[in-house]
């Protein structure tokens, strides 16, 4: 230890920079010398919950004029992250006006996180922990906290629900916030109805929310946005719809999607029209959709144009057809060709989707690359649990029928075939890699997450 402590202190405040906070702690404990080199470091990250034990820590480190200055970012859970099924909040104005009351003392805020419980309001659930209602009251509050902090730059919601602010004021937070972000990112959560035989893709909150997200989410912050993340519980791109294409961000330099689903070359060329900026990019678990079919009632809700589905004879009156033929080694080849830039590229899928029942938060260089039984899909409207799935079934007019027949009875049900990446898709992705060093990267040791979100301040 005597020699790793000799080293010059700008190597140390390196090797404290890039540890995990566990890490950073134990360090801090060895002697003085590095106790006070890794100050910096442990205390730019604070972590609080609505418990009095975190607020009172929260608040002592408050109390320290020489730790203020440090703090650089903050982690709020609005429920107790230690204990959740006994943390039930009813009133969410109380949980945010103290939450969020400790932000004004911290001139040197820059980076806010706000964790929701992963529960959506039509989960399977009886009682979820936090309703509609909660939610409201603490984006209400919360935005206008944020809105006062000059400093933002970073902005993260987790589990955020898919409904958005709608009130004047609300509003008019949201917008004084997005022009000042040099990073967002967007963990929706959607109602997750398994098997009680509604379809979560058919309900009104996502079928708006996707639709809103560019003009009330992205278009405020086109012109100083450096990095974008976006996930959601379930898929969204195609259905529900999430059109960028009248965007354009100047300066975007990482782009991340999770659960993002692409049928149709724009969303392709989107991607390629930030050339000139995107160093990094980032595709968890997104899925090509080779085939849908929809209802007819549905086609104007999809990324799609409604002349783009026809009839197919192998399907019933009052569902179309489409089919998507560019394929993954396709994308690869383009954004090896044309993002001249990229410096990160990982596609596949990151190891900690699901823990906690939530989708991966700040996991992007944790993403497993290769290929996955869904990376390619298709959508078949009317089956669930999900219409997202592995292939269509044509109905086949059965032979030989006499008389009177129900609908059943006169066709048979044929299993379309499954797509899975094929030999073309696996190498254009290790050529990709290769270009940018990904593939060099892949073997990451998982960090233990408990450190990101265990609810307590750092101290």
């Amino acid at each position: 230890m005597a020699q790793f402590s000799s080293l010059p202190p700008e190597i140390l405040g390196n090797i404290f920079l890039h540890a995990d906070q566990k890490s950073q702690k134990a360090l801090r404990l060895t002697n003085r010398q590095l106790g006070a080199i890794g100050q910096q470091s442990v205390f730019q990250t604070l972590r609080v919950c609505p418990t009095e034990e975190s607020y009172g820590r929260l608040e002592n480190i408050l109390k320290r004029p020489d730790l203020v200055p440090y703090i650089n970012k903050i982690y709020l859970n609005t429920y107790d992250v230690k204990h959740p099924p006994e943390s039930q909040y009813d009133d969410g104005e109380d949980v945010a006006s103290r939450l969020f009351l400790y932000l004004k003392d911290m001139p040197r805020l820059q980076s806010v996180a706000l964790r929701f419980h992963w529960e959506c309001p039509d989960d399977v659930y009886d009682d979820v922990q936090q309703d509609e209602n909660f939610r409201s009251e603490v984006m209400q509050t919360g935005l206008g906290a944020l809105a006062a902090l000059p400093g933002l730059k970073d902005l993260a919601l987790r589990d955020i629900y898919n409904v958005n602010e709608t009130d004047t004021e609300t509003v008019a937070s949201l917008n004084t916030i997005l022009p000042r972000l040099r990073s967002l990112r967007l963990n929706v959560t959607n109602a997750n109805r398994g098997m009680k035989g509604s379809s979560d893709y058919d309900l009104e909150n996502p079928q708006r929310f996707f639709s809103e997200l560019p003009l009330v989410w992205l278009k405020p912050a086109l012109s100083n946005l450096q990095h974008l993340t976006l996930y959601s519980s379930i898929y969204a791109g195609f259905f529900p719809k999430c059109d960028f294409r009248d965007l354009h961000f100047p300066n975007l330099k990482s782009l991340a999607f999770g659960n993002h689903t692409f049928i149709h070359d724009s969303q392709l060329n989107w991607i390629l029209s930030h050339a000139a900026t995107l160093t990094e990019l980032y595709m968890d678990d997104c899925a090509i959709v080779h085939e849908a079919a929809i209802y007819t009632d549905k086609q104007d809700s999809t990324l799609l144009p409604p002349d783009a589905f026809k009839p197919h004879p192998h399907l019933p009156d009052r569902k179309v057809y489409t089919s998507y033929s560019t394929r993954w080694a396709d994308y690869f080849r383009a954004f090896k060709e044309k993002l001249v830039n990229l410096r990160e590229f990982r596609y596949g899928h990151a190891p900690n989707w699901w823990a906690d029942d939530t989708t991966p938060f700040e996991s992007e260089h944790r993403i497993r690359i290769g290929f996955g039984d869904e990376s390619y899909l298709v959508f078949f409207d009317g089956v669930l649990p999900s219409e997202y799935t592995d292939f269509i079934y044509w109905e086949v007019p059965r032979e030989g029928l006499t008389g009177v027949e129900s609908r059943r009875e006169m066709f048979e049900y044929v299993d379309g075939v499954a797509l899975r990446a094929s030999d073309d898709d696996e190498a254009a992705l290790r050529e990709l890699c290769d270009c940018v060093g990904s593939s060099r990267r892949n073997a990451l040791v998982d960090e233990d997450e408990d450190d990101l979100m265990d609810g307590f301040v750092a101290g």
